[in-house]
């Protein structure tokens, strides 16, 4: 049980390092946490709204699609890089390289829910309803962490030996954005091309994320449970591919 409590401690601890790295000598740090998705949500009003028709509330609408999408394509970006960038530490410690890619979990689960700040004042200034459904964004958020995390150690562990993976997620990041309705209802893809975008993964959380912070409402059961069989898939396959690559790592950073 000690020995458990020191390892919590210690991703909880690398968690907060990653997130002070993340703003080492910038003017405004953790402001930009706020700013960051106010930006996207001013751009996506002024150039999506006349598109997607007639979305009530569309700010709303944007900024909370747009908030999880910057957690997942931040995040995984972050966790792919996480133990080639401390290779330093892992040749020098006696640390199961897991830790770094879990720390980077923390300090991007950390950076979502200050995200939320500005969220709820936008829906405060627009005069959005407010109901106990919007507390169900922390089990979805919870869900969707352990898909980020499988999915992304999965990625982290080839990276050590291949570091075509960062480059090829770099150009993928862009297409998943489009095919994700992060500043779009499904509705606005024309019908015969849906099954398309339900192949995506992203899909079933951005729709349960929706459904609990703007349309207040439970989420389907069917995609709580393609949800949560996504997330288990996910964290088995990760951790399939760290566990038979962890050996090499040392040898290859």
């Amino acid at each position: 049980m000690e020995q458990l409590l020191k390892d919590y401690r210690l991703i909880y601890q690398l968690g907060l390092k990653f997130l002070r790295i993340r703003y080492k000598n910038s003017i405004l740090g953790y402001v930009w946490t706020l700013l960051h998705p106010i930006i996207y949500v001013v751009i996506f009003t002024f150039i999506f709204s006349t598109i997607v028709g007639d979305v009530e509330n569309y700010p709303v609408y944007a900024l909370s699609g747009m908030l999880f999408w910057i957690f997942f394509n931040t995040t995984t970006s972050q966790i792919l890089t996480s133990v080639i960038e401390s290779a330093q530490l892992l040749k020098a410690m006696a640390v199961p390289p897991v830790y770094f890619p879990m720390g980077t979990l923390v300090a991007g689960f950390v950076n979502l829910y200050l995200s939320l700040i500005p969220f709820v004042i936008l829906m405060f200034f627009t005069g959005a309803e407010f109901s106990f459904h919007n507390l169900l964004i922390i089990p979805v958020s919870i869900i969707f962490s352990f898909f980020i995390f499988g999915f992304a150690l999965a990625m982290s562990s080839l990276n050590v030996f291949f570091r075509d993976v960062m480059f090829l997620w770099n150009a993928m990041g862009p297409a998943l954005f489009y095919i994700t309705p992060v500043a779009y209802t499904i509705d606005f893809v024309p019908e015969q091309y849906r099954w398309i975008f339900k192949l995506n993964p992203l899909y079933y959380y951005m729709e349960s994320i929706r459904d609990v912070l703007y349309f207040n409402r439970l989420p389907s059961g069917q995609n709580v449970l393609i949800m949560l069989v996504l997330a288990l898939v996910s964290v088995l396959f990760g951790s399939f591919v760290y566990n038979r690559l962890k050996r090499g790592f040392i040898s290859n950073l």
